[in-house]
């Protein structure tokens, strides 16, 4: 279940049960962002009314919106893929907040209830380069050119990374939030043919660089077999290139 932090539901209330079920049964008509929430839910695994090969225990998902929450549920047969993670990252996407039932985890997003997508101070505004230097167990560490540009509280940007294997170098370009106090969030998900890559970082920022720490994980398609690279980065501020 995901929602918009408007809803201001508080996870560590002994009332937090019920607050969820209160935004479940609101008969509010669904919001324009969790219509486009289930938008791209269902253009990735498309809705159980056109097929049943779909992670979805319901359909369609539009029905489970309530006003600015949504309740749906994920096959079982489906439940250990990356389903739940896309579903966390579309919903950090959007700015949603999301609870498993299943795990009893509340994935706060990045962005937080006051501060997603709105204007931050400007000292943060600006292109930034360093490196990124990931690790996967028993190999050796590689490094990779880190380049980063925040505008009015959005970060975009990342670093290549090798793929599954090991061999070729992808290039990536994640999305994410900026707070006020320099705290940022920036992550992505990739989906190709042989594998899947899901990367998530986080860190801070003083207004002449930073630094930040974060994972990236590829998931073979057709085996299941999992490849995490831990990484750290630093960067400096620099200047735009003149247009």
């Amino acid at each position: 279940m995901c929602w918009e932090p408007s809803l201001e539901i508080n996870q560590s209330s002994p009332s937090f049960g019920q607050q969820l079920r209160s935004a479940q049964n609101s008969k509010e008509p669904p919001s324009e962002k969790m219509l486009v929430f289930v938008a791209r839910l269902t253009a990735k695994y498309p809705d159980l009314t056109t097929t049943d090969d779909t992670p979805w225990a319901d359909g369609p998902l539009t029905g489970d919106i309530s006003g600015k929450f949504i309740h749906f549920g994920v096959s079982w047969s489906w439940y250990k893929k990356d389903v739940v993670a896309f579903i966390m990252e579309t919903g950090h996407s959007l700015g949603l907040h999301c609870y498993d039932p299943q795990t009893g985890t509340f994935d706060k997003s990045p962005s937080g209830a006051s501060t997603a997508g709105r204007p931050q101070p400007t000292s943060f505004d600006g292109a930034y380069k360093g490196s990124l230097e990931c690790k996967q167990s028993r190999l050796e560490a590689f490094r990779m050119p880190l380049a980063i540009v925040i505008r009015d509280g959005r970060v975009t940007g990342g670093a290549s990374t090798l793929d599954i294997d090991g061999r070729q170098v992808v290039p990536e370009l994640g999305a994410g939030t900026v707070n006020p106090d320099g705290a940022f969030s920036l992550g992505y998900l990739l989906y190709t043919r042989d594998y899947s890559t899901h990367v998530y970082y986080s860190g801070t920022l003083d207004g002449t660089g930073g630094t930040l720490t974060g994972t990236q994980v590829l998931t073979r398609e057709i085996t299941g077999d999992v490849v995490t690279h831990t990484c750290k980065g630093t960067f400096i501020r620099v200047d735009l290139p003149r247009q």
